[in-house]
């Protein structure tokens, strides 16, 4: 057997029978670390599944992590850990309703916040209830379409375990709305003031932010600064540090070495790429129309623009040939 805390080890144990009722006697001990049949430890397991979905590392990952811990295991052990590790959790919130229930009273009651994820082709929906106090999870369901009858069963189940919630929030889903009546009845229901905005915000800007899109990917602009960047950062590679010591002087050329002026288009250029880049990440997560980067990338690909010209004008006065990575 294997644990996280041992490593590996064989266990011998005895097992004890009462000829009075017939009943055998296990090591308790054994089966607080391993499960009954297994060679993998509960904390093995939970290791894994930890590392899988809330640290997000993919499998060879975990086998070398697991592999420092003189853990050897095969990425097919890894796999079945991790699904073994989902039915686990699953069977612990479960049994865990009666103190989940507890806290949530504590907090005055709960609200129950109803969502699905997108849906992508033919792929099923995993729509999921919690309590938008406490952030806790209540229970989700993988349905192939949705649809009210689809829904109900989850909000009756989570009426059972947990009671009936002071309010639901949701988006505008008219199924949701149905099965929401259909369940909890004269219950306060309110529209979710993210998607409320985000149905209004598409609304609004959808037309002119698909001309920047569509604009932005006939041209390909993106898969070109990159492509430039590569060569640049390789005629860079001679001397690591110079991105350090150039960039904060680049509005003062005068304070820079004769060596590093010379190189001054290369490491502007470079820098300007990076800079123009960087507005794809300045989204706060929330995805259009909140985050609107495609519109961010095009400002700074404006401003960049605007910026060569003064280098070249007023930094850069020699040959324009010799800036030519400008």
């Amino acid at each position: 057997m294997v644990t996280l805390h041992i490593g590996r080890f064989q266990a011998n144990y005895t097992s004890k029978h009462c000829d009075a009722c017939n009943t055998v006697y296990e090591s308790q001990e054994l089966a607080s670390l391993v499960a009954p049949s297994c060679n993998y430890g509960y904390d093995v397991m939970v290791n894994i599944g930890n590392a899988l979905f809330t640290e997000y590392q993919d499998i060879n990952q975990i086998r070398g992590r697991l592999l420092e811990e003189n853990i050897i295991i095969s990425p097919n052990e890894i796999s079945y850990l991790g699904k073994k590790f989902i039915a686990y959790l699953t069977i612990a919130h479960r049994q865990s309703a009666g103190k989940i229930k507890e806290l949530m009273n504590t907090n005055g009651g709960y609200i129950l916040h109803l969502d699905g994820t997108c849906h992508q082709g033919r792929d099923p929906f995993l729509f999921s209830g919690l309590d938008s106090i406490s952030d806790i999870v209540l229970g989700n369901i993988k349905i192939p379409t949705e649809k009210s009858e689809h829904i109900i069963p989850l909000l009756e189940q989570i009426k059972e375990m947990f009671g009936s919630p002071l309010a639901l929030v949701r988006d505008m889903s008219a199924a949701i709305s149905r099965a929401i009546n259909a369940v909890f009845p004269k219950r306060p229901d309110f529209i979710c003031h993210y998607h409320f905005l985000s149905d209004i915000g598409g609304d609004l800007l959808e037309d002119d932010y698909a001309i920047i899109r569509k604009r932005l990917k006939k041209h390909g602009i993106t898969a070109k600064l990159r492509r430039l960047a590569r060569k640049l950062r390789e005629q860079l590679n001679d001397d690591p540090d110079i991105m350090d010591r150039v960039t904060p002087k680049m509005d003062h050329p005068d304070l820079l070495e004769p060596e590093s002026l010379a190189r001054l288009p290369l490491v502007g250029a470079f820098a300007f790429i990076q800079w123009i880049l960087d507005g794809k990440n300045q989204g706060g997560g929330y995805g259009f129309p909140f985050d609107r980067v495609h519109a961010v990338f095009t400002q700074r690909l404006d401003e960049a623009y605007t910026k060569i010209q003064e280098f070249k004008n007023v930094y850069l006065r020699d040959d324009w040939r010799d800036n030519k990575p400008l």
